[in-house]
């Protein structure tokens, strides 16, 4: 099964390092520059999407992505 491209907002401060991180990443896809493509190994990955509880407490539900990668940021 597969699906459609999807959008992650991130409405908090994520500080610089994560920032960077996020980038690199995004990086390995391709680079606009060169118009090289990166490998799929190298830039897909398993993500888990976590939902808490409104007070943060408890996690209510995990989903398990794959094969996810940053096409913008």
């Amino acid at each position: 099964m597969s699906y459609g491209s999807g959008t992650l907002s991130v409405y908090d401060f994520i500080g610089a390092e994560t920032a960077d991180i996020l980038m690199a990443w995004k990086a390995q896809a391709g680079n606009p520059l060169t118009q090289q493509v990166g490998l799929q190994a190298d830039y897909k990955r398993t993500a888990t999407l976590i939902e808490y509880s409104p007070d943060y407490e408890e996690i209510t539900r995990t989903w398990v992505l794959e094969g996810c990668w940053i096409s913008s940021i």
